[in-house]
C-alpha cells in the first residue's frame, strides 16, 4: 500500500461507519446523547420562546363577551362606526417581529361549530421619534377577510398583523368592522413577539455552532489536500458537500438580522435552512440507495433524477419569508 493511499484509507475510516472502531462510535454516541441531555435541560430551564400580551375589545362585569352598552367599557366592533386601537408594546431588534393575532367570539350556540366570515379593516402606522410631536408613517391600510370556525369561545385565531422586519421604533394599529356583524361578540387581541432573552441564547449557540461547523470543515480540507478528488470515495464526496453547507446552515449573517431592518437576511436564513435540508436528504437517499444495490461508486444518471425531484419537492421553501405571511 502506497503512502497515498494508506492516507486515503486512512480518511474513509473517519467517516464509514462499516470500518470505523466500535469504541470510536461509543464514544460519538455518548457525546450525541449528552448533547441531547443539554438541549433538553436548557430547553426546559431557559427563557420562553415567545412573549405574548392579550387584550379585549371591551371589558363587562362577570368576565361576559357579549356586549352590554350600559354596563361595558371598551368599543363593540358590531358597530362598523367604533374602531379598536392600541399602541404596540415596543419592540427591540431581540425581539426580532412581532404580531397581533385576532380571535373573535361569537354569541351563537358553538355545539355546532359555527362559522364567521369577516370583513376586517386593519390600519398601520409607524414612528421611530418617541415624542408624542413625532410623525407617524402610513404602513398599510388593508381589508383582510377573516374566515373562522367556532367549536368554543373564543374562536379559532387568526394573524392580522406580522411585522418581520422591524423598521419602525413605535406601531399603533386601528382595527375595524368594514360591515355590521350581528354574530359578533367579543374580540381577543394578542400581541406575540419573540423573548429577548431566548433571541440572546440562540444567537450565542448560533455563533458556537459556525465555529465548531466552520473549524471541522477547515480541518477536513486541510487532511483531504494531498488526495486528488479523482481517488475519494463517496463518503468523502458526501462530507465535502454537507460540510460546507452546514457552515452555511449555521448562518454566518446571522447577527446582521438583529442590526439590520431587511426582509432580505430573513429570507437568506431560510434560504441556506433550506439548502441544508435539501442536500442532506439528497446524500442520505444516494447512500441508502448505494447500499441497496452495493455500488461502489455513486454515479449520476438519468435514474436520479427523481431523487433530485423527491428532495427539491419535500423541502419546505424560502420565499414565506418574502410573502410576509398572516
Amino acid at each position: 500500500v502506497t503512502p497515498k493511499e494508506e492516507l486515503r484509507l486512512a480518511m474513509v475510516s473517519v467517516i464509514r461507519i462499516d470500518v470505523t472502531p466500535v469504541k470510536r462510535l461509543v464514544i460519538v454516541a455518548g457525546v450525541a446523547v449528552a448533547i441531547l441531555l443539554v438541549a433538553i435541560i436548557i430547553g426546559a430551564t431557559g427563557p420562553p420562546v415567545y412573549d405574548h400580551v392579550t387584550q379585549f375589545a371591551y371589558d363587562c362585569p362577570g368576565n361576559s363577551h357579549t356586549w352590554d352598552g350600559l354596563a361595558c367599557n371598551g368599543v363593540n366592533l358590531q358597530d362598523p362606526t367604533q374602531f379598536w386601537e392600541q399602541t404596540v408594546p415596543q419592540a427591540t431588534a431581540l425581539n426580532r417581529f412581532w404580531s397581533l393575532q385576532f380571535a373573535p367570539f361569537t354569541i351563537l350556540n358553538t355545539d355546532t361549530a359555527p362559522q364567521m366570515n369577516l370583513l376586517v379593516q386593519v390600519e398601520l402606522i409607524g414612528k421611530n421619534d418617541p415624542s408624542d410631536d413625532g410623525q407617524w408613517y402610513l404602513i398599510s391600510n388593508d381589508t383582510t377577510p377573516v374566515s373562522v370556525i367556532c367549536p368554543s369561545n373564543p374562536c379559532t385565531p387568526t394573524n392580522i398583523i406580522y411585522e418581520e422586519a422591524l423598521e419602525y421604533n413605535y406601531y399603533h394599529v386601528r382595527v375595524w368592522m368594514v360591515e355590521g356583524q350581528t354574530n359578533l361578540g367579543d374580540v381577543q387581541f394578542t400581541f406575540w413577539q419573540a423573548h429577548s432573552g431566548f433571541s440572546k441564547l440562540e444567537l450565542a449557540f448560533r455563533n458556537i455552532y459556525l465555529i465548531i461547523t466552520s473549524l471541522v470543515t477547515g480541518i477536513y480540507f486541510w487532511r483531504m489536500r494531498r488526495i486528488p478528488m479523482s481517488d475519494w470515495c463517496w463518503e468523502q464526496r458526501a462530507a465535502a458537500v454537507l460540510l460546507p453547507v452546514a457552515v452555511l446552515q449555521a448562518n454566518p449573517f446571522y447577527a446582521l438580522e438583529y442590526a439590520a431592518r431587511s426582509w432580505f437576511l430573513h429570507f437568506l436564513d431560510a434560504l441556506f435552512s433550506t439548502l441544508f435540508t435539501a442536500t442532506f436528504l439528497l446524500v442520505a437517499l444516494l447512500s441508502i440507495d448505494k447500499l441497496r444495490l452495493e455500488e461502489t461508486r455513486v454515479e449520476f444518471n438519468r435514474h436520479h433524477i427523481p431523487k433530485l425531484i423527491v428532495c427539491g419537492d419535500s423541502t419546505p421553501p424560502p420565499h414565506h419569508v418574502v410573502s410576509r405571511p398572516q
